[in-house]
């Protein structure tokens, strides 16, 4: 009912601004178009929030219910948004190196950037794709190798609804300086 609620006040509003944006009298319909543009953004992000939430809450599922997959590794560098620094390194030894052969690889990134990141990989060996599957950050499938990966490394702080599960390795490799705010202590959180 919500979600519908919300689609609902969406297409109102977007009939609304196509409505002033033909109308003559250009002064008033700039200012309304602006507040309706403005009710419209703030009905997006609500959805957003929800969305993420309810995301969230399957997080916490899979935390408690399901097991640690123990050939499992998530690797993410830069949340998502690139494959490189020490993170690309880790994947080359992982990918290149026959003792890992039984471990199954997962990179997060960004929608959008799944292409950027697969292309990357590929300089790795001809073979690398097929050993790797790319997951989009903040997707079911992200929250739930979060939960049940052996093996998650990264290079910067994973998202705040993150808990080490017991048994869970977890190896970070900061980039840059480690003169700054970091972790929980990140000021937006």
């Amino acid at each position: 009912p919500f979600r519908l609620k919300l689609y609902s006040y969406n297409i109102i509003l977007k009939c609304h601004i196509k409505q002033l944006e033909s109308n003559s009298h250009k002064c008033y319909n700039f200012r309304m178009k602006n507040i309706l543009t403005r009710c419209l953004s703030k009905l997006k992000k609500k959805r957003v929030k929800k969305r993420k939430a309810a995301a969230r809450q399957k997080y916490l599922a899979y935390y408690e219910n399901l097991p640690l997959n123990d050939t499992a590794v998530f690797l993410e560098a830069r949340n998502g948004k690139e494959i490189d620094g020490s993170i690309y390194y880790i994947a080359k030894e992982l990918i290149t190196n026959p003792d890992y052969d039984s471990l199954n690889l997962f990179v997060s990134a960004e929608k959008g950037n799944e292409e950027l990141i697969r292309r990357k990989l590929s300089t790795i060996s001809a073979g690398a794709l097929h050993r790797i599957e790319i997951i989009t950050v903040e997707s079911l499938r992200y929250y739930e190798l979060a939960a049940t990966a052996k093996y998650i490394a990264c290079d910067a702080t994973l998202k705040n609804f993150f808990i080490k599960k017991k048994g869970q390795i977890y190896l970070n490799v900061w980039h840059g300086t480690p003169f700054k705010v970091m972790g929980r202590k990140i000021a937006h959180e």
